[in-house]
């Protein structure tokens, strides 16, 4: 969060504290008034009690870490289809196999519920003891995911396979670690013994399919198991991305389920009332998962509704993952500078843009000068996006801990305090 600088902490400092107009400090589960919020569709995210929950339509997510319960603050997300169908019941069709046998909704899931399916290996077969599900012909871009738990079993693998991609992460869930596969491959605990496993590769048109195979102890597929050892299974998931988002449970309906895009809004007054259009400083806290993908996923930013007039905070997911300040003014680029280094997938990140005419500054929290500009001019802006691209092009797909606008450009050295 950002620190107050004041002159009896900071005796360098040669004026008095500049007080924010706008402070959004979104880790107190609190949304402003004059921010308008929408989301089409429910959504989930994990809540105080560190469960996954659904979230209604129209109702900010403020998502929580599942091991440590701290609030980290409001979710956005863009929309997303989950392709995989009976998401929370692996023994259900489409799903199918002949070597694993099922104890269903066996023990409590990462949502509270007891709806886990126990994966068992059947001692008929001496094959791969696995089950799978068709998701027809896929092109592009896809991520895998899903939740395990261990039982008398604690290793396996799950996969996105097809003749046109291979998305395979394989696990131990004993020491919470991934190894080997294909693809890029993330493990996260989500408590109580549950991980969620990812894994993103590039498809080509081809039939895929997803499998979660149950392995013995040393990590062989293919043995002869005893009928009652097995692992657990829940939440699995498939969308058309290079990254992970928020669990978003399926049934059997044709298609799967989407997810609608979260759309995080100030504007008329409601933005006029604090912005200064001739100085000031934009202030981001952020952690986003939106790495290794094609676009430019927005922190915050001041616009006109369009890409041609903005000053703005970002992702640089398609150059290199770090983030960056940037101005427009009647399209033409004014200002931009971007971080040391790549940012750590839901690290907690800060970023501080400040702006008067011909001077333009940022800071970023992994460096420890000032990045400056003498030459722009301002663009005319009307509204505030939040955890989203200029021109409402691009989301965050992370959460955003605390926005805070100055309505004076800051010294450099309250850029650098700000950020670190």
């Amino acid at each position: 969060m950002p620190k107050i600088i004041s002159n009896k902490s900071n005796v360098d400092l040669d004026y008095p504290v500049v007080r924010p107009s706008l402070d959004l400090d979104f880790t107190q589960e609190e949304l402003d008034p004059r921010i308008t919020f929408s989301r089409g569709t429910s959504g989930t995210r994990v809540n105080r009690n560190r469960l996954i929950e659904t979230v209604a339509a129209n109702q900010p997510r403020f998502d929580y870490d599942p091991v440590t319960g701290e609030c980290k603050g409001l979710l956005i997300e863009e929309t997303r289809t989950n392709i995989a169908l009976q998401s929370e019941n692996i023994n259900t069709s489409p799903w199918s196999t002949s070597t694993l046998t099922f104890a269903t909704n066996s023990i409590v899931a990462p949502d509270g519920n007891t709806t886990a399916d126990k994966l068992i290996e059947n001692p008929s077969f001496s094959s791969f003891k696995v089950v799978s599900q068709s998701v027809g012909t896929i092109s592009g871009t896809y991520t895998v995911s899903g939740f395990f738990k261990a039982g008398e079993r604690f290793r396996g693998y799950l996969q996105l396979f097809g003749a046109g991609g291979n998305a395979t992460v394989i696990f131990n869930l004993r020491t919470g670690t991934i190894s080997g596969g294909a693809g890029t491959n993330t493990i996260t605990s989500y408590g109580n013994g549950w991980y969620r496993v990812t894994s993103t590769a590039v498809f080509t048109s081809a039939t895929a399919a997803i499998y979660v195979v149950v392995q013995n102890d040393s990590g062989t597929s293919g043995y002869t198991g005893d009928g009652t050892s097995g692992l657990y299974c829940w939440g699995v998931q498939v969308e058309a991305s290079g990254t992970p988002t928020s669990y978003i449970p399926t049934d059997g309906t044709a298609g799967g389920k989407p997810r609608s895009t979260d759309l995080v809004r100030m504007t008329g007054t409601n933005f006029s009332s604090w912005y200064n259009p001739t100085e000031g400083t934009l202030y981001a806290a952020v952690r986003t998962n939106a790495l290794g993908g094609s676009g430019y996923p927005g922190i915050a930013y001041v616009d006109d509704g369009t890409l041609n007039n903005c000053i703005g905070l970002v992702v640089m997911d398609a150059v290199t993952d770090r983030v960056g300040a940037e101005a427009y003014a009647s399209g033409a680029n004014q200002f931009f500078y971007n971080s040391n280094s790549a940012i750590v997938p839901n690290q907690l990140s800060k970023v501080i843009a400040s702006y008067s005419l011909n001077n333009y500054s940022a800071a970023f929290s992994d460096r420890d000068n000032i990045q400056r500009d003498i030459n722009g001019i301002i663009p005319t802006v009307n509204r505030l996006l939040l955890g989203d691209l200029r021109g409402g092009n691009g989301r965050l797909n992370g959460v955003l801990a605390r926005f805070t606008y100055y309505p004076r450009k800051l010294k450099d050295n309250q850029l650098l305090y700000l950020t670190q």
